[in-house]
Parts: structure tokens; sequence; C-alpha cells
């Protein structure tokens, strides 16, 4: 069901899921002080500054189609799969409790990409979700998160997405690298400062949407060696800038 469209002019998907479980917010003893130098305070003060910053750069925002999910005892949709100027405005603000369901997470994200993905024209590059979290799976009720990784990443599901795993804390890179479409899909942040491990992931994220929105012609100064991996690696026997027909009859 794949073809290559030589015009570089073509959709790009992507679909943020990100981990909001408790450890990304503050520990319930902190201080004030404390409580606004957290991975979630830095999630919602930088990620609507990406998106609009996103949105004023005309060729990203005439081709780039951004959604978001949350999860952490389940998941959330924050907003839908849509052309990036119809991103909320304001973003909404998240908040960090529970525990770190990634089952939930990539069950919904299977939804949403079917749901979505089609009503974006009749083709384009394939879905890519972007995973960022700080923590491995915990959720007693809902323990088995591989099957539901494997339904999303099925090749007979037309639409599988690749998927970047962007992770710090806890995460472990082994478990990672299962859930990433391929190991160099992985990036892994250490630092005793998770607040500055957010707004750094999420400038890496800005300007590898930039890189692939624009098909690999962006300047050089807004390349990343995560774009250079997702746009060369073939994946599923598929040329990785091949794009693929989104309202096919087999979804």
């Amino acid at each position: 069901m794949t073809h290559y469209q030589g015009d570089e002019s073509i959709v790009s998907p992507f679909l943020f899921i990100i981990d909001t479980s408790g450890s990304m917010g503050p520990h319930p003893d902190a201080t004030p002080e404390q409580a606004t130098n957290t991975p979630i305070a830095a999630l919602n003060a930088k990620l609507p500054q990406v998106i609009y910053s996103l949105q004023n750069d005309p060729e990203v925002a005439e081709l780039c189609c951004l959604g978001m999910i949350t999860f952490s005892s389940t998941a959330s949709e924050v907003f839908p799969i849509r052309p990036l100027g119809e991103a909320p405005d304001p973003l909404p603000s998240v908040n960090a409790f529970g525990t770190t369901n990634y089952a939930d997470a990539f069950r919904l994200a299977r939804k949403v990409i079917a749901r979505d993905v089609p009503q974006l024209g009749a083709s384009g590059r394939r879905p890519l979700i972007l995973f960022i979290t700080d923590g491995q799976p915990y959720h007693k009720q809902d323990p088995d998160w591989q099957t539901p990784l494997a339904e999303l990443r099925d090749p007979t599901f037309h639409l599988h997405p690749k998927i970047a795993v962007l992770g710090f804390g806890d995460a472990n890179r082994s478990t990672m690298e299962q859930i990433a479409s391929s190991p160099n899909f992985v990036r892994m942040w250490d630092s005793e400062n998770p607040s500055q491990v957010v707004i750094s992931i999420l400038n890496v994220i800005q300007r590898t949407i930039i890189s692939m929105t624009r098909a690999g012609v962006a300047a050089s100064s807004q390349t990343t060696d995560l774009a250079d991996a997702l746009m060369s690696e073939a994946i599923d026997n598929e040329p990785a800038n091949w794009t693929i027909e989104y309202d096919a009859a087999d979804l």
C-alpha cells in the first residue's frame, strides 16, 4: 500500500504521548519553590512555546499535523491529530498524578491514529509518535503493555506509526528500545535536574519536527541526529521517506 511521492510538500502527522504520572510532579513534602521546579511544570511552561514557534514557521505550519495524549493511571486525549493551526490555544495544562500505565497509552494511540489520520488527506508520511517518559511501566490492574504496543506497531495495521522514545529519570534504556521502532530512535537523558531535561527534550522535538516536516531541507542549525535517524532508517521493509495512502480500505 506504500508508494513514493517525490513532492516534498506532503503532510507529516505527529502524536505526542507524554507521561504525566506522579513522578513528573513535586514530592509530597516539596516546598513551594521546589513544586515549581518539576518536569510537569517545565512541560506546561515550555510546550505552548514550542507549538507557538512551530505555528509561526510557514513551512511547518502548512504541513505539520499534531495531536497529544497524556498518561498516568489511565490515558487521556488532550487534543486530536489536526493541522498545527488547530491546536488549542491556550494549551490545556496537565497535572502529575497516579501510576505509569503504558498499556492504556498505546491502546488510545491506536484509536486516535485510526480515527484522525485518514481525515488529513489522501496520503502523507507515516505517523510518528514521540513518546516521553521518566519511568518504567507500572500499573497493577493493567500490567501487560507489550500486547497493545504490538497491536499499535503491527504492520497489518495500515497506519502503524514510527515510534521515537525520549526517556529520562527512572526510564530504562532496554525498555525504551522495546517501545521504539528501532534502537536508533531512542534518546536518553541523565541529569539531576529533570525540569531542565524536559526543556531539552522539547527543544529536540521542536527541531526534529521542523527537520522532518521539511523533509530534510531545513537549515543545518535545525537538524537533529534523531531526525536524521528517523528519515534515513527503513522500518518494516519500507523506505524511510515513503508515503502511505491514508484512506486505504484495509484500516
